[in-house]
């Protein structure tokens, strides 16, 4: 198991890779937190909704 390990430290190309972007500013996290929080309870609601109807029709 050392091997493995020796051979990665010394190859600098292996492990983890670097981040694909740079970090989000807050305003955009905190606006995909509000669309997917939406958008969740939108669907929870539809489908309580659409149980209702068949449950109790009319």
């Amino acid at each position: 198991m050392q091997a493995i390990t020796d051979a990665m430290a010394s190859d600098p190309s292996r492990g983890p890779p670097p981040p694909a972007d740079p970090k989000r500013p807050l305003w955009k996290n905190l606006l995909w937190f509000t669309l997917l929080w939406a958008l969740g309870v939108g669907v929870v609601s539809a489908v309580a909704y659409g149980i209702r109807l068949w449950i109790m029709p009319g």
